[in-house]
Protein backbone atom coordinates (compact mmCIF):
# COMPACT_ATOMS: atom_id res chain seq x y z
CA UNK A 1 0.00 0.00 0.00
CA UNK A 2 1.01 4.07 -0.83
CA UNK A 3 1.51 5.30 2.30
CA UNK A 4 0.81 9.40 3.06
CA UNK A 5 4.00 11.44 3.81
CA UNK A 6 3.30 10.91 7.53
CA UNK A 7 3.16 7.19 7.67
CA UNK A 8 6.36 7.32 5.55
CA UNK A 9 8.12 9.14 8.48
CA UNK A 10 6.61 6.84 11.31
CA UNK A 11 7.68 4.08 9.10
CA UNK A 12 11.38 5.33 8.27
CA UNK A 13 12.27 5.92 11.79
CA UNK A 14 13.95 2.92 12.80
CA UNK A 15 16.22 3.85 15.60
CA UNK A 16 15.97 6.24 18.62
CA UNK A 17 12.72 6.87 20.25
CA UNK A 18 9.36 7.22 18.42
CA UNK A 19 6.00 8.30 19.86
CA UNK A 20 2.97 7.74 17.04
CA UNK A 21 -0.14 10.12 17.70
CA UNK A 22 -2.37 7.28 15.91
CA UNK A 23 -6.61 8.05 15.93
CA UNK A 24 -9.20 6.06 14.80
CA UNK A 25 -9.03 5.04 10.75
CA UNK A 26 -5.62 6.52 10.88
CA UNK A 27 -4.16 3.33 9.42
CA UNK A 28 -2.05 2.36 12.02
CA UNK A 29 -2.14 -1.14 11.79
CA UNK A 30 -0.41 -0.64 8.17
CA UNK A 31 2.28 1.63 9.18
CA UNK A 32 2.98 -0.88 11.75
CA UNK A 33 3.39 -3.39 9.76
CA UNK A 34 5.34 -1.37 6.31
CA UNK A 35 7.50 -0.05 9.54
CA UNK A 36 8.20 -3.76 10.25
CA UNK A 37 8.90 -4.77 6.42
CA UNK A 38 11.15 -1.89 5.91
CA UNK A 39 13.09 -2.72 9.03
CA UNK A 40 13.56 -6.19 7.88
CA UNK A 41 14.14 -5.65 4.09
CA UNK A 42 15.63 -2.33 4.23
CA UNK A 43 17.63 -2.37 7.21
CA UNK A 44 18.54 -6.11 7.37
CA UNK A 45 17.17 -5.98 11.24
CA UNK A 46 16.93 -9.84 12.38
CA UNK A 47 13.23 -10.52 12.79
CA UNK A 48 13.89 -12.09 15.98
CA UNK A 49 15.05 -9.07 17.64
CA UNK A 50 11.91 -6.80 17.14
CA UNK A 51 9.18 -6.96 19.61
CA UNK A 52 5.40 -5.73 18.97
CA UNK A 53 3.22 -5.72 21.50
CA UNK A 54 -0.40 -5.05 21.83
CA UNK A 55 -3.93 -6.03 24.41
CA UNK A 56 -5.97 -8.32 22.67
CA UNK A 57 -5.45 -11.37 21.24
CA UNK A 58 -7.20 -10.11 18.13
CA UNK A 59 -5.02 -7.16 17.86
CA UNK A 60 -2.10 -9.62 17.79
CA UNK A 61 -3.30 -12.26 15.76
CA UNK A 62 -4.01 -9.14 12.94
CA UNK A 63 -0.58 -7.67 13.37
CA UNK A 64 0.90 -11.07 13.55
CA UNK A 65 -1.52 -12.21 10.22
CA UNK A 66 -0.34 -8.74 8.65
CA UNK A 67 3.55 -9.36 8.94
CA UNK A 68 3.48 -12.53 7.54
CA UNK A 69 1.68 -11.47 4.38
CA UNK A 70 4.49 -8.78 3.76
CA UNK A 71 7.38 -11.32 4.53
CA UNK A 72 5.94 -13.89 2.52
CA UNK A 73 5.86 -16.31 5.58
CA UNK A 74 3.82 -18.23 7.36
CA UNK A 75 2.57 -16.64 10.76
CA UNK A 76 3.68 -18.58 13.79
CA UNK A 77 0.31 -20.03 16.07
CA UNK A 78 2.33 -20.50 19.59
CA UNK A 79 4.61 -17.92 21.07
CA UNK A 80 7.24 -20.89 21.70
CA UNK A 81 7.47 -21.55 18.13
CA UNK A 82 8.27 -18.32 15.73
CA UNK A 83 11.08 -19.28 13.88
CA UNK A 84 12.61 -16.17 11.85
CA UNK A 85 9.58 -13.76 12.73
CA UNK A 86 9.15 -11.07 15.03
CA UNK A 87 7.76 -11.47 18.67
CA UNK A 88 4.12 -9.82 18.28
CA UNK A 89 1.51 -11.06 20.57
CA UNK A 90 0.07 -9.37 24.22
CA UNK A 91 1.48 -8.17 26.98
CA UNK A 92 0.76 -10.77 28.95
CA UNK A 93 2.00 -14.25 26.45
CA UNK A 94 4.72 -12.32 26.06
CA UNK A 95 6.05 -11.94 29.52
CA UNK A 96 4.68 -15.77 30.57
CA UNK A 97 6.99 -16.93 27.63
CA UNK A 98 9.82 -14.45 29.70
CA UNK A 99 8.87 -15.71 33.10
CA UNK A 100 8.60 -19.80 32.01
CA UNK A 101 12.55 -19.15 29.76
CA UNK A 102 13.46 -17.35 33.14
CA UNK A 103 12.52 -20.26 35.46
CA UNK A 104 13.80 -23.16 33.09
CA UNK A 105 17.07 -21.23 33.23
CA UNK A 106 17.29 -20.23 36.75
CA UNK A 107 17.06 -21.96 40.16
CA UNK A 108 14.74 -20.26 42.68
CA UNK A 109 17.63 -19.20 44.97
CA UNK A 110 18.93 -16.87 41.90
CA UNK A 111 16.15 -15.17 41.34
CA UNK A 112 14.20 -12.54 43.99
CA UNK A 113 10.62 -14.06 43.06
CA UNK A 114 9.35 -17.63 45.18
CA UNK A 115 8.43 -18.86 41.63
CA UNK A 116 9.08 -21.78 39.93
CA UNK A 117 9.07 -22.84 36.64
CA UNK A 118 5.46 -25.23 36.94
CA UNK A 119 3.66 -22.48 38.35
CA UNK A 120 -0.18 -22.03 37.61
CA UNK A 121 -2.61 -18.70 36.61
CA UNK A 122 -5.22 -18.39 39.12
CA UNK A 123 -7.90 -17.08 36.49
CA UNK A 124 -10.58 -14.59 38.03
CA UNK A 125 -12.82 -17.73 39.65
CA UNK A 126 -10.14 -19.13 41.15
CA UNK A 127 -8.77 -15.83 42.90
CA UNK A 128 -12.56 -15.15 44.11
CA UNK A 129 -12.99 -18.60 45.76
CA UNK A 130 -9.28 -18.04 47.45
CA UNK A 131 -10.38 -14.55 48.59
CA UNK A 132 -13.83 -15.67 49.92
CA UNK A 133 -11.88 -19.07 51.87
CA UNK A 134 -9.31 -15.98 53.69
CA UNK A 135 -12.46 -13.93 54.65
CA UNK A 136 -14.19 -16.50 55.73
CA UNK A 137 -12.27 -18.87 57.26
CA UNK A 138 -9.31 -16.56 58.33
CA UNK A 139 -10.12 -13.34 58.80
CA UNK A 140 -13.69 -14.69 60.07
CA UNK A 141 -16.01 -12.02 58.51
CA UNK A 142 -19.02 -12.01 56.38
CA UNK A 143 -18.90 -11.96 52.84
CA UNK A 144 -22.12 -9.68 52.47
CA UNK A 145 -20.20 -7.33 54.60
CA UNK A 146 -17.14 -7.00 52.97
CA UNK A 147 -17.82 -8.93 49.20
CA UNK A 148 -14.70 -10.93 47.88
CA UNK A 149 -15.08 -9.12 44.46
CA UNK A 150 -14.49 -6.31 45.93
CA UNK A 151 -11.81 -6.93 48.26
CA UNK A 152 -10.17 -8.42 44.77
CA UNK A 153 -10.83 -5.12 42.97
CA UNK A 154 -8.32 -3.25 45.78
CA UNK A 155 -6.05 -5.95 45.55
CA UNK A 156 -5.89 -5.91 41.73
CA UNK A 157 -5.57 -2.04 41.74
CA UNK A 158 -2.61 -2.45 44.13
CA UNK A 159 -0.41 -5.00 42.09
CA UNK A 160 -1.06 -2.95 39.28
CA UNK A 161 0.23 0.41 41.23
CA UNK A 162 3.16 -1.74 42.37
CA UNK A 163 2.31 -1.62 45.85
CA UNK A 164 3.05 -5.03 47.70
CA UNK A 165 0.81 -6.40 50.54
CA UNK A 166 4.10 -5.72 52.62
CA UNK A 167 3.60 -1.56 51.76
CA UNK A 168 -0.68 -1.68 51.47
CA UNK A 169 -0.29 -1.15 55.29
CA UNK A 170 0.53 2.44 54.15
CA UNK A 171 -2.56 3.21 52.22
CA UNK A 172 -4.86 1.84 54.88
CA UNK A 173 -7.46 4.62 55.82
CA UNK A 174 -10.47 2.94 56.35
CA UNK A 175 -11.85 -0.25 57.98
CA UNK A 176 -12.10 -1.85 53.73
CA UNK A 177 -8.76 -1.05 53.52
CA UNK A 178 -7.62 -2.92 56.73
CA UNK A 179 -9.60 -5.82 55.54
CA UNK A 180 -7.77 -5.78 52.12
CA UNK A 181 -4.64 -5.27 53.92
CA UNK A 182 -4.80 -8.22 55.87
CA UNK A 183 -6.19 -10.28 53.16
CA UNK A 184 -3.94 -9.15 50.55
CA UNK A 185 -0.97 -10.37 52.96
CA UNK A 186 -3.58 -13.95 53.17
CA UNK A 187 -3.43 -14.34 49.72
CA UNK A 188 0.07 -13.98 48.88
CA UNK A 189 0.84 -16.59 51.13
CA UNK A 190 -1.94 -19.04 48.87
CA UNK A 191 -0.36 -17.86 45.59
CA UNK A 192 3.70 -19.04 46.90
CA UNK A 193 2.42 -21.89 49.06
CA UNK A 194 0.54 -23.09 45.85
CA UNK A 195 3.51 -21.79 42.93
CA UNK A 196 0.56 -19.86 41.26
CA UNK A 197 0.12 -16.20 40.58
CA UNK A 198 -2.59 -14.41 39.21
CA UNK A 199 -3.33 -11.94 36.21
CA UNK A 200 -1.69 -8.82 37.79
CA UNK A 201 1.35 -10.92 39.01
CA UNK A 202 2.28 -11.90 35.02
CA UNK A 203 3.11 -7.87 35.07
CA UNK A 204 4.53 -7.78 38.56
CA UNK A 205 6.53 -10.66 38.27
CA UNK A 206 8.19 -9.79 35.11
CA UNK A 207 9.75 -6.79 36.25
CA UNK A 208 10.87 -8.06 39.43
CA UNK A 209 12.66 -10.90 37.04
CA UNK A 210 14.03 -7.92 34.69
CA UNK A 211 15.76 -5.55 37.46
CA UNK A 212 18.12 -8.46 37.71
CA UNK A 213 20.64 -7.02 35.72
CA UNK A 214 22.34 -10.17 34.04
CA UNK A 215 18.49 -11.10 32.89
CA UNK A 216 17.65 -7.89 32.23
CA UNK A 217 20.92 -7.72 29.87
CA UNK A 218 19.63 -10.91 28.31
CA UNK A 219 16.25 -9.43 27.40
CA UNK A 220 18.18 -5.85 26.24
CA UNK A 221 20.27 -8.01 23.82
CA UNK A 222 17.86 -10.69 22.41
CA UNK A 223 14.83 -7.58 21.80
CA UNK A 224 16.66 -4.77 20.37
CA UNK A 225 13.47 -2.81 18.30
CA UNK A 226 10.45 -2.69 20.38
CA UNK A 227 6.91 -1.53 19.30
CA UNK A 228 3.91 -1.12 21.65
CA UNK A 229 0.36 -0.17 20.30
CA UNK A 230 -1.98 0.75 22.33
CA UNK A 231 0.58 2.86 24.85
CA UNK A 232 -2.26 4.49 26.65
CA UNK A 233 -3.44 1.47 28.04
CA UNK A 234 -0.16 0.91 30.05
CA UNK A 235 0.06 0.76 33.82
CA UNK A 236 2.59 1.31 36.00
CA UNK A 237 4.13 -2.17 36.04
CA UNK A 238 3.99 -2.34 31.84
CA UNK A 239 5.15 0.85 31.73
CA UNK A 240 8.38 -0.05 33.91
CA UNK A 241 8.80 -3.31 32.32
CA UNK A 242 9.03 -1.47 28.59
CA UNK A 243 11.23 1.33 30.18
CA UNK A 244 13.56 -1.42 31.33
CA UNK A 245 13.97 -3.40 28.08
CA UNK A 246 14.54 0.10 26.31
CA UNK A 247 16.99 1.67 28.48
CA UNK A 248 20.50 0.51 26.35
CA UNK A 249 19.53 0.56 22.89
CA UNK A 250 16.54 3.45 23.18
CA UNK A 251 15.14 1.94 19.77
CA UNK A 252 11.25 2.31 21.06
CA UNK A 253 8.18 3.08 19.44
CA UNK A 254 4.94 4.07 21.01
CA UNK A 255 1.49 4.27 19.40
CA UNK A 256 -0.90 6.63 21.76
CA UNK A 257 -4.10 7.33 21.14
CA UNK A 258 -5.62 9.49 24.14
CA UNK A 259 -9.11 8.95 22.65
CA UNK A 260 -9.44 5.59 22.67
CA UNK A 261 -8.05 4.11 26.20
CA UNK A 262 -10.32 1.33 27.80
CA UNK A 263 -8.01 0.15 30.16
CA UNK A 264 -8.14 2.28 33.31
CA UNK A 265 -10.23 -0.15 35.67
CA UNK A 266 -7.28 -2.12 35.12
CA UNK A 267 -4.61 0.28 36.40
CA UNK A 268 -4.07 2.06 33.08
CA UNK A 269 -2.68 6.19 33.74
CA UNK A 270 -2.77 8.35 31.03
CA UNK A 271 -0.19 10.06 33.29
CA UNK A 272 2.41 7.52 31.11
CA UNK A 273 2.65 9.84 27.97
CA UNK A 274 4.34 12.92 30.23
CA UNK A 275 6.75 10.00 32.10
CA UNK A 276 7.32 9.04 28.27
CA UNK A 277 8.36 12.21 26.94
CA UNK A 278 9.99 12.85 30.13
CA UNK A 279 12.13 9.80 30.02
CA UNK A 280 12.52 10.24 26.12
CA UNK A 281 12.74 13.85 25.55
CA UNK A 282 13.99 13.37 22.42
CA UNK A 283 11.63 11.51 20.68
CA UNK A 284 10.15 12.17 17.47
CA UNK A 285 6.83 12.96 17.31
CA UNK A 286 4.51 11.61 14.15
CA UNK A 287 0.56 12.76 14.23
CA UNK A 288 -0.94 10.53 12.09
CA UNK A 289 -4.49 12.69 11.25
CA UNK A 290 -5.75 11.62 8.32
CA UNK A 291 -8.56 9.52 8.35
CA UNK A 292 -9.27 6.90 5.78
CA UNK A 293 -12.59 5.42 7.19
CA UNK A 294 -14.70 8.64 8.07
CA UNK A 295 -16.35 11.09 5.60
CA UNK A 296 -15.41 15.08 5.78
CA UNK A 297 -18.86 15.99 7.59
CA UNK A 298 -18.14 13.18 10.53
CA UNK A 299 -14.69 14.26 10.70
CA UNK A 300 -15.69 17.68 11.26
CA UNK A 301 -18.82 16.80 13.55
CA UNK A 302 -15.71 14.96 15.50
CA UNK A 303 -13.10 17.57 15.39
CA UNK A 304 -15.82 20.57 16.75
CA UNK A 305 -16.29 17.78 19.74
CA UNK A 306 -12.32 17.15 20.42
CA UNK A 307 -11.49 20.88 20.10
CA UNK A 308 -13.12 21.28 23.54
CA UNK A 309 -10.78 18.70 25.63
CA UNK A 310 -9.06 20.52 27.66
CA UNK A 311 -6.68 17.84 28.22
CA UNK A 312 -5.24 15.29 25.78
CA UNK A 313 -2.74 15.91 22.59
CA UNK A 314 -4.54 18.55 20.49
CA UNK A 315 -5.03 17.19 16.82
CA UNK A 316 -6.90 17.97 14.08
CA UNK A 317 -8.55 15.21 12.24
CA UNK A 318 -9.03 15.43 8.42
CA UNK A 319 -9.69 13.06 5.49
CA UNK A 320 -10.48 13.30 1.37
CA UNK A 321 -13.53 11.46 1.72
CA UNK A 322 -16.75 12.89 0.56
Amino acid sequence: MNLNPKQEEAKNKVEWPLLIIAWAGSWKTATLTARVEHMIRDKNINPGEILMVTFTNKAASEMRERVAKVLWVEAPRSVYVRGNFPMVWTFHSIWIFILKDVLSRYLPEELSIWLKKDFVIYDESDKLSVLKSILKNTLHLEEKEFPARQIAFYISNAKNSLITAKWYEKEVDSSIKEVVYKAYIEYEKNLAQNNALDFDDILVKTLALLRIPKILDEYQEKYKYLMIDEYQDTNAPQYEIVKLLAEKYRNLAVVWDDSQSIYSWRGADMRNIINFRKDYSDALIVKLEQNYRSTKKIIAWANAVIWNNISGIKKELWTNND
